[in-house]
């Protein structure tokens, strides 16, 4: 075990927490002329969408979408990027203000907000800043169950989509939402979200739909919100956040069979015609929206720049992408498209959808992988993506003729404290988590743990080393795998004493958002692995935890859950579980994914835990299924065992079981 210093990670630290001094990060991004302009330059925009930064920021073990890499942190994929995207150009990123997976959600119930949910927006937009990269957050969206709008549905106990745009107290709770978020003091840097120039613009909603509605449905919703949301962030920029349907009928809408797009609910017009609307912008999904004709791209971006000019407005692609078949191609010609509308002054740029990292991979929905929409550094299509950000940062060199700084929106913040390395804060009072944030230097196989100021390393069971450096023991960890019983297919059929993972184990985690506590409330009583881990390393977990005598363990999931107090004489046969998912339109899969299995260690006293077996829990017709009453096995597994390696040295009250759990059963 190594306590380091925070010293050795003072470098870094110090590094990150100089804000960036420059002209332009000092001042609003604000239209004049029809262009975005920050101070005396323009700023069009070169950037990416990254939805689920909120909640990987925060510190959530796993995401939705692409994951978050084995031996990376949340926080640490997040500035690792922001730092990448500065290297390569980008200039914006685009983000939901709410993680969308329930078990990080920035609300449980209207009102009460998960205050890690939104230190992790703050996280956010302060390595943003570092990076001089601005943020665009959308502050709801149409398709998540959780942040979205189903979920506002689902506290209002309605199934009807338009009275998301309706009800007085959705939308009172939506307009408690932005108040809370535009208002906040960032606990990183203590700026005020509706004073800091880092947040460039605010989407109201991201794609709403309102199918089957009355038209003009979402036009008033938004002519509603639009002043209120300025009236509560005046210094930053305002758009819908919408694809740009036509609510008629038009040769600038996708060619879906019928009137598809029309049918949507928007209507790109007036949709942005609220003088609170301070842009205008669109989506552009090429193959997603089933029209692949040659003249698609030109027909739909041509009018609606055509009715940006006339309304006075900037426009803003915020949002595009495509499948692998035609990505290359399909993006080569529209970024050609796209820099041509920003010569001309049409157009004020474009993000992409999705940048993956090294390691990244959809979820099982899109197949893994890249997915649908990931795209890599190693892909062809990235360098034409950062020849693009090169010709924004060309467009944005020059200021602008006859400007004045004095008359350009100056931001009223003041420059962020320089903090002792491990501290940050406005008042540099907040102890940061070198583990969480992925600062440590500690082995692949040691646990970071946190401490006031620095961190201490410790190598796991198995290996030998000083934290910083860890070499397996392959003698010590073969002895372990000697250790357990188990049946091939089999669970326990005995409801467990939980025992906590400990957290210098593998797949130990810090979690501030508490999510594994979601998972207990779902699953009944157990908080199990944070992170993916194999079968060794489970084993590694319960032989750190000196209470642990069995653990069960999924290994096409790589979850794992510690308990005591079970009998390995009783056990049921483990069926093929199917695990429920949703991806980013709302669509629900269900995907095989694995069985459980139970092993208990061989060290433990099996008869205290048997003994209660029957006589507290009478067993149901179909527990255990004939066959699997493997009293005899079992007995004569542990008997051998301890005739060779001396008594049980584990045991465990089988009185301290959680009786009530049976009747979920």
């Amino acid at each position: 075990m190594l306590l380091l210093s925070a010293l050795l990670v003072s470098a870094a630290s110090s590094a990150m927490s100089v804000g960036a001094q420059g002209t332009n990060d000092e001042y609003h991004v604000e239209i004049r002329d029809g262009q975005f302009v920050a101070g005396c330059n323009k700023f069009a925009v070169a950037g990416f969408n990254a939805w689920e930064y909120p909640e990987a920021a925060a510190g959530a073990p796993f995401t939705f979408g692409a994951n978050i890499p084995d031996g990376t942190t949340g926080p640490e994929l997040v500035r690792t990027q922001l730092e990448k995207a500065k290297a390569a150009g980008f200039n914006t990123v685009r983000a939901w203000v709410a993680p969308v997976s329930p078990q990080y959600a920035l609300q449980d119930s209207p009102g009460e907000f998960n205050e890690a949910a939104l230190q992790g927006l703050d996280y956010l937009v302060d390595e943003a800043r570092k990076n001089g990269i601005r943020v665009i957050l959308s502050l709801t969206t149409n398709w998540s169950p959780t942040g979205g709008l189903p979920q506002y549905l689902e506290w209002a106990g309605s199934g009807n989509q338009a009275d998301f745009y309706n009800d007085p107290q959705i939308k009172a709770w939506y307009k408690d939402m932005v108040t809370t978020v535009t208002s906040r003091t960032n606990s990183v840097n203590g700026r005020v979200y509706s004073d800091d120039p880092t947040i460039l613009a605010y989407d109201l909603i991201n794609e709403p739909r309102c199918e089957g509605c009355p038209a003009g449905t979402i036009t008033d919703w938004i002519n509603e919100m639009a002043p209120f949301v300025k009236s509560v962030a005046p210094n930053t920029l305002l758009t819908v956040g919408e694809e740009g349907f036509f609510g008629q009928p038009n040769a600038g809408n996708p060619g879906h069979p019928g009137e598809w797009a029309a049918g949507k609910g928007q209507a790109f017009t007036e949709d942005h015609s609220s003088p609170s609307i301070d842009f205008a912008a669109v989506h552009l999904w090429y193959d997603n929206w089933n029209d692949t004709s040659p003249d698609f791209i030109d027909r739909f971006l041509d009018s609606r720049v055509q009715i940006a000019k006339e309304l006075g407005k900037p426009l803003l692609l915020e949002e595009w992408g495509s499948f692998p078949a035609a990505r290359d191609s399909f993006m080569r010609s529209t970024y050609t498209k796209i820099e041509e509308a920003m010569q001309a002054g049409e157009l004020q740029g474009s993000m992409f959808w999705q940048w993956y990292m090294d390691g990244q991979q959809a979820a099982v929905t899109e197949g893994g992988g890249g997915g649908l929409y990931g795209i890599y550094e190693t892909d062809p299509i990235w360098s034409r993506i950062v020849e693009n950000a090169g010709f924004v940062q060309g467009l944005n060199a020059e200021t602008i003729p006859g400007c004045e700084l004095a008359t350009a929106k100056k931001a009223n913040v003041s420059p962020v404290a320089v903090c002792e390395p491990g501290k940050e804060g406005a008042a540099c009072d907040r102890d940061v988590n070198e583990c969480l944030r992925g600062l440590d230097n500690c082995d692949a196989n040691a646990a970071c743990i946190d401490t006031d100021g620095g961190f201490v390393c410790e190598c796991h069971y198995g290996y030998d080393g000083d934290g910083v450096s860890c070499v397996e023991n392959a003698a010590t960890l073969a002895e372990l795998e000697t250790k357990y019983y188990t049946n091939a297919g089999a669970t326990s059929c005995q409801v467990a004493i939980p025992v906590e993972w400990p957290v210098a184990a593998p797949g130990g985690v810090y979690d501030p958002l508490d999510s594994q506590q979601y998972v207990i409330n779902l699953y009944g009583g157990h908080r199990g692995s944070g992170l993916n881990v194999t079968l060794i390393e489970c084993m590694i977990a319960c032989e750190q935890d000196e209470t642990c005598e069995s653990f069960v363990i999924n290994e096409v999931q790589q979850k794992c859950l510690l308990a005591r107090g079970q009998c390995p004489s009783y056990i049921c046969e483990s069926a093929e579980e199917l695990c429920i998912s949703t991806n980013d339109v709302g669509q629900e899969f269900s995907i095989p994914c694995g069985y459980w299995q139970s092993y208990y260690r061989l060290d433990s006293d099996i008869d205290r835990s048997c003994e209660a077996f029957e006589t507290e829990i009478p067993l149901k017709a179909n527990l255990p299924p004939e066959g699997l009453n493997t009293t005899d096995t079992a007995a004569a597994a542990f008997a051998a065992w301890q005739a060779t390696n001396g008594p049980p040295v584990r045991s465990s009250d089988p009185a301290e079981r959680d009786l009530t759990l049976y009747e979920k059963l």
